[in-house]
């Protein structure tokens, strides 16, 4: 067992989550050199850069970057598991749906995402719903915060810049769903492609100061 999933192994033990304090201790002492490796990276389709670190029991460690200049815009999402978010640089915003039924025309579809080769695929259900703001938050760098599996949510930067390390549970649904809108451009397959070298560095640098 290499020490990405000793870590991992050690965060995602305990049910109630570790401190702020020992996620960053964890990653000091195995380095940055040792975590970040091209070959577990790519571009997610929300937009960030994302690290795949271990995966231990069935539950995942990752680390998500959202670099500077990029463009981000998240559609409201569940997720299989819950979802414990760890902010280690920047600031986020988290933000929580109400999602119902409805016959309106105009209304939001929901989508099926499954996995496909080399990516995913969405899938619509015919279901049309109405989407509403529920609560919001906005979290810093020492902070951490909850999202519960099959809560409808998004994550966005309110800085330049933001980094997060995220774990989570063991799957508990088959898939996730993706609330979006009859114009939204995001349909068929979504392909992770591998971070550019620019992304790479601007990953390196941030977790470097992370962690410093």
């Amino acid at each position: 067992m290499d020490e990405a999933t000793e870590f991992a192994s050690y965060l995602l033990s305990s049910p109630e989550g570790r401190t702020f304090d020992e996620v960053l201790n964890g990653l000091r002492q195995v380095g940055v050199d040792r975590l970040v490796d091209p070959r577990r990276m790519h571009q997610h389709v929300l937009g960030f850069v994302q690290l795949r670190l271990a995966t231990s029991a069935n539950k995942e460690l990752r680390i998500h970057h959202w670099p500077a200049g990029a463009s981000f815009s998240e559609e409201p999402h569940t997720h299989l598991w819950d979802l414990t978010s760890y902010v280690l640089a920047g600031v986020i915003t988290s933000t929580e749906y109400a999602v119902r039924p409805t016959s309106s025309g105009s209304a939001h579809r929901l989508f099926v995402v499954k996995p496909a080769h080399g990516g995913t695929v969405r899938e619509p259900t015919g279901r049309q719903v109405r989407v509403s703001i529920d609560k919001q938050g906005s979290h810093d760098v020492g902070s951490s915060y909850l999202v519960p599996h099959g809560v409808f949510h998004t994550s966005a930067p309110s800085s330049a810049s933001a980094l997060t390390l995220i774990t989570t549970s063991v799957p508990m649904v088959d898939y996730p769903l993706v609330a979006a809108p009859p114009q939204s451009g995001r349909s068929g397959h979504a392909p992770m492609n591998p971070p550019t070298s620019h992304e790479l560095d601007d990953f390196r640098r941030a977790l470097w100061q992370a962690v410093e």
